[in-house]
Order: C-alpha cells, then structure tokens, then sequence
C-alpha cells in the first residue's frame, strides 16, 4: 500500500483551510506540468500527525515560470513570504534565498486574511527527479485525488542529497537547511524499516551513521564517505572503518545510558 492513511485529501483541505491550495495543486496536474506535493502535506499522508502549514510544491525547474503564471491567470495572487522560520537569521544575502524559500508563494483572492498558501519550488532545491523519464516513477497520485505526491523511497534519497549538499555550505539560507533535516528525520521513522533495504547503499549508510556524526568536521568527512560509496570508489566497510571514531565512541557512551 502506497500510502497508509484512508482520509479523502479534499476531508483534509476543508480541515486544514487549504482547499483551494489543494485545487492548485490539482490545476497543475490536469495542465501536464510535472509537480509533486513534498513537505509537511507529505509527511501527513505518508502517515505523521504533522500540524500542516503552507503547501510547498516542487515543479520541474523548466516549468515553474509557466506553473506560476497558471496559477495568477486562476486568480491566485503573489504575496511575500512572511514566515520568520524560514528566513535566514543573518543579514548576509545567502545563495539560495534570502527571503525564505526560492520560487513563488501565492495565496486564493479570499478571504485576504488567509494565513496558508501555496509555495512553488524549483525540484532542484530538493533533488528530485522530475525529468520525463523519472516523473511517472517517483510520483504518484494520492486516491481519487489529483494531487501528486513523491514515492516515499525517491523523496527519502532526495532529503539525504539535500542536507549532503546544504549542511556544509554557511552560504545557504540555515533555516530551510533545518527544515530539511526535520523532514528527513518524519520521513524516516515512517519508511517501515523492511523498505531501507531497497534504498541505494550509500543512503543506508547515511541512516545508518548520520545521526553520530557530532562535529562539523566529522560531518564533513562522512560526506565525503557517502560520496566514494556512491561512486563505487569505497566499500561500505571500508567507509565504517574510516569513520571518526571520537564521534563514533560519544554515540556508543549515549547509547549505553539509554540501555
């Protein structure tokens, strides 16, 4: 079974104030354009009781300006994006975004005090595949709905891809950095642990090891690990043995006090 809740996704608008949202979501589909629904609305249907905020969409980055201007001919309106958890702490301009997240946030015309939104994302930030060739694999349609989502196994891969590339690099927004590690973390405990065996070596060593790395360099070593696996230049063994072992030992000594 794909997804294991049974709710009908337009019960879940009307409750959650986001029926419109999800009506985008739903135009864009039936327009061709290659969108899936990721975020905190994934992590619901996929089974968490996350408290939802804003829809965030990914959109093949070709066809986001088109989505866009779809989306405002529909009568959605373009508003700035105003959630303080999402925008960067520093005044420093970061790479990605200084303004909380790259693309779009649109809210409908009424009522204008409306809190929630849609945000549309180029599928690059979050290292999805949405090319021609992948799009009908790793996504799929929520039951009688047409509102897409990531297959579990590709949005997990694509999580681990996005803390490797963002957590290193003090030049990106660290508040979306955050969010995606808190994604990854939902999306995990909710991947049945039978399912973590199908996921690509290198990202079984991530779960595996990831959440021991405590220091910036140790984690910056285990990257690279991750990335000679990946490449076929390391064995999983040999990267295990080349791991930093005072981090390793301070993961043993917590584990041992919790026992």
């Amino acid at each position: 079974m794909d997804f294991p809740v049974s709710f009908n996704i337009a019960q879940l608008g009307l409750s959650e104030c986001l029926f419109e949202e999800f009506k985008a979501a739903e135009i864009l589909e039936q327009h061709g354009h290659r969108a899936c629904i990721v975020g905190d609305v994934a992590s619901v249907v996929y089974g968490s009781d996350l408290v939802i905020g804003d829809i965030f969409m990914a959109i093949a980055d070709e066809q986001l300006q088109p989505a866009f201007q779809m989306l405002l001919g529909r009568g959605f309106l373009e508003e700035p994006q105003t959630n303080f958890r999402f925008m960067p702490v520093s005044d420093t301009p970061m790479k990605d975004s200084s303004s909380g997240w790259p693309g779009h946030r649109l809210r409908r015309q009424v009522p204008k005090h409306a809190t929630k939104g849609i945000l549309l994302i180029p599928a690059t930030f979050w290292h999805l595949d949405l090319g021609e060739n992948r799009f009908s694999t790793d996504t799929l349609l929520f039951p009688r709905s047409m509102c897409r989502f990531p297959r579990l196994e590709p949005y997990l891969n694509a999580l681990i891809c996005t803390i490797i590339e963002r957590l290193p690099d003090d030049q990106l927004n660290p508040s979306l950095t955050r969010y995606i590690q808190s994604q990854y973390a939902v999306m995990l405990n909710l991947l049945p642990a039978h399912r973590r065996s199908q996921l690509p070596i290198e990202n079984q060593f991530f779960i595996n090891f990831f959440g021991k790395m405590l220091l910036p360099r140790s984690r910056i070593k285990f990257f690279s690990l991750w990335r000679m696996i990946r490449d076929g230049s390391l064995s999983t063994s040999d990267a295990e043995a080349q791991l930093p072992q005072k981090d390793m030992l301070i993961a043993a000594k917590k584990a041992a006090g919790h026992t």
